[in-house]
């Protein structure tokens, strides 16, 4: 980052790279780092697109005076800025660099975080340029899985025949039925969601406050976690004010169904498995469903898929 060129110099082309990338953006959250020797946090995950430009046309290299190409730590600290939670969306972390790694633990961060070797291989190819780009495209597929469930997928893809193949022979193996464009999309509807742990707050509290706040529902049903619904417009706002004063378990703009098919038994084992491997999938960004499964079965499954 602190290299010398003529203009636009490699951080400047690396500001536009990521602006064009915010353009087209959709329903994704963005937080920005930069790093050369080491990384620095320039801003933390968040939907507001416009803030986020503003922080990227602030960044210079005076932001990190170490002197290198720290890759690694960079992807530590990406890692280190997720949320992991129980609705199912896949994590990216889009590197721009030279492609020189002075620290040389790039390789062992995607390792620890269970990145094939093949796919760590071909990421340093196109990052250093001996195999060509891929274009994507977003695509979205629609179907119904084991006991009728209704499944939305939301996915990135260089080739969307090959996509669409892999995704309709999964649905078959688990004895569901790939559907047209909108066959179960308005099962769905988008809203921010937004979780906090039961034991960090009071109902009346936190039920008074959100309302107040101007969100759309707020829920208690779960056993561990108080769950707050908003409008995606309004969600931003809401959920930067409230962990100003709680900690949030979950914060995202999701796809939440407006029904939900209770499961038990084989069939709800037989959701989750069919769940798991569609999110395996490596061009599958987000999925979606309506059912509804005990815990214990969630926890039982879970164990066996790890």
């Amino acid at each position: 980052m602190l290299a010398e060129d003529v203009y636009p110099n490699r951080l400047e082309a690396a500001k536009m790279a990521v602006s064009n990338l915010i353009d087209k953006l959709e329903n994704f959250s963005i937080g920005l780092i930069v790093f050369a020797g080491e990384p620095y946090l320039q801003m933390p995950l968040t939907f507001d697109f416009i803030s986020a430009k503003m922080f990227l046309q602030t960044i210079n290299t005076n932001i990190v005076p170490v002197q290198g190409t720290n890759i690694g730590a960079a992807i530590e600290m990406a890692l280190n800025s997720f949320n992991y939670t129980k609705h199912n969306s896949k994590k990216f972390i889009i590197l721009i660099t030279d492609g020189e790694d002075h620290e040389n633990y790039a390789i062992e961060m995607a390792k620890e975080v269970n990145m094939p070797q093949e796919n760590i291989k071909k990421a340093i190819m196109r990052g250093t340029g001996e195999l060509p780009g891929a274009v994507y495209e977003e695509v979205v597929y629609e179907g119904y899985g084991p006991g009728g469930v209704a499944i939305l997928i939301e996915a990135t893809t260089d080739n969307k025949n090959r996509t669409t193949a892999e995704i309709r022979k999964i649905f078959a193996q688990y004895g569901g039925s790939l559907g047209e464009s909108g066959c179960v999309s308005w099962m769905f509807e988008q809203k921010g969601y937004i979780a906090i742990s039961k034991q960090d707050v009071s109902e009346e509290e936190l039920m008074s406050l959100a309302l107040e706040l101007g969100a759309e529902d707020f829920k208690s049903d779960d056993e561990d976690m108080y769950e707050i619904i908003t409008s995606p417009q309004s969600f931003e706002q809401i959920k930067t004010l409230l962990e100003k004063k709680y900690k949030l378990q979950q914060a995202e703009v999701t796809m939440l169904p407006k029904t939900y098919i209770k499961l038990d038994g084989k069939q709800a084992e037989q959701i989750l498995q069919f769940m798991d491997a569609l999110e395996e999938h490596d061009d599958v960004k987000n999925v979606y469903a309506n059912f509804d499964v005990p815990k214990e079965i969630m926890e039982k499954v879970g164990s066996e898929i790890k």
